[in-house]
């Protein structure tokens, strides 16, 4: 867990101050936020990789959980890959075994450089979910895993029709950003303790 100094990052006496204070966000996510309770920005937040964004900064939630999930949503993306050799499949199963204490590091690192190496969305996101296998990596590829999966979706709409629509394109990677934040919803469980103590701090000012 993060140790904040509170008081000093209340800003706009909500929740989410603390997106403000741990940094590296999105101005949509932010904003997305800003006009929710916690509750309701877990429970409706339609892109996993801004779900997965938070438990990463966040820190209670297991690093091997985190790239789990990362995993299951690079996986959505398998379907629109061409590979013969399967490579992004390899990354995300070697990644899997690394969760499981199954594969070592190194084997999660050969393994994604592999995928990196597949001219598909899908390999980006294989890849990025293994090099989350990596305690170094703290698991920012998970964010990337989320995000590559919806590409993924948006590019499979354009293939589709040589000229697709850019309203196609969108619905699909907004229906594979809504999949991935189901995913992560189904495998995380919502960590509250930061918020809790966030708000805590903010009922105790207020009798100040």
């Amino acid at each position: 867990m993060i140790e904040l100094d509170y008081p000093s990052i209340i800003k706009n006496s909500h929740w989410s101050d603390l997106l403000l204070a741990l940094g590296q966000y999105e101005e949509e996510q932010y904003q997305f936020a800003l006009s929710t309770t916690y509750e309701q920005f877990w429970e409706t937040c339609p892109k996993g990789e801004w779900l997965l964004h938070w438990v990463v900064k966040e820190k209670s939630t297991d690093h091997k959980l985190i790239v789990h999930a990362a995993c299951q949503c690079a996986r959505l993306a398998l379907p629109y890959c061409t590979d013969k050799k399967q490579r992004p499949l390899k990354a995300i199963e070697t990644t899997e075994k690394w969760c499981r204490g199954e594969a070592t590091s190194e084997e999660v690192k050969q393994a994604g450089n592999a995928a990196w190496g597949v001219h598909s969305v899908a390999g980006s996101a294989a890849r990025s979910a293994a090099s989350a296998g990596s305690a170094a990596a703290a698991a920012y590829a998970a964010v990337y895993a989320a995000s590559a999966s919806a590409d993924a979706a948006a590019a499979a709409a354009s293939a589709s029709a040589y000229h697709a629509a850019p309203k196609n394109k969108e619905a699909a990677q907004q229906k594979m950003q809504l999949q991935t934040a189901d995913l992560v919803r189904s495998l995380i469980t919502r960590p509250d303790k930061m918020v809790e103590e966030y708000e805590h701090i903010l009922k105790l000012k207020a009798f100040l």
